[in-house]
């Protein structure tokens, strides 16, 4: 069965019933125990079936990168430290002129106040080597699989092999103009 994710402003459109239904098929909710109030309600379908803008990277665009590590360089070299809060596998292993994709399995475990929209790859020089996608396990609330195309890095001429992954909090990343940066249409 798949799971149905749902957007704020349409579930404030629905009636209480419609929500309090698809809280019950969901089993969000317990039929008999439970009476919540409309904003509980949507607060619990949210919680767990909640739909997020997708603020995703997921065009190539040739002077992309470029880009992007030119607001790396002028505006965004605060790092987001979550150590112990976000699970990735210990090594990630990339093949020249293949994609990452689900099929691969890596999985990333992410609190919710973490942006689900892209990982960047960045080097100790806080060079960035590449974009990855997250693409949302819906099996599990919070994994994600870690996916990318091979024109979204650029690792091959690195001296410096000390990688590490740079995540933004969701709130931030509406704010990061991604889109208008790189001309690049988002991900519906």
């Amino acid at each position: 069965m798949k799971m149905r994710l749902f957007y704020e402003d349409e579930l404030r459109r629905k009636s209480y019933n419609e929500m309090y239904q698809i809280a019950v098929e969901e089993k969000l909710v317990d039929i008999y125990l439970e009476n919540p109030t409309r904003e509980e309600l949507i607060n619990i379908l949210l919680k767990f079936r909640g739909a997020r803008p997708d603020y995703s990277i997921n065009k190539y665009n040739e002077n992309g990168l470029p880009m992007v590590q030119a607001l790396f360089d002028d505006k965004l070299s605060v790092r987001i430290h979550h150590e112990n809060e976000i699970k990735i596998p210990h090594k990630i292993i990339l093949y020249k002129d293949l994609n990452l994709t689900r099929e691969d399995n890596y999985k990333i475990i992410i609190p919710d106040k973490i942006g689900n929209a892209n990982v960047f790859l960045v080097n100790a020089n806080n060079y960035v080597c590449g974009i990855f996608n997250l693409e949302k396990d819906l099996e599990k609330n919070d994994e994600y699989y870690l996916t990318c195309k091979t024109e979204f890095l650029r690792v091959e001429k690195l001296r410096n092999d000390k990688f590490s992954f740079l995540f933004f909090k969701s709130d931030d990343l509406k704010y990061i103009d991604f889109e208008g940066l790189l001309n690049v249409p988002m991900r519906n």
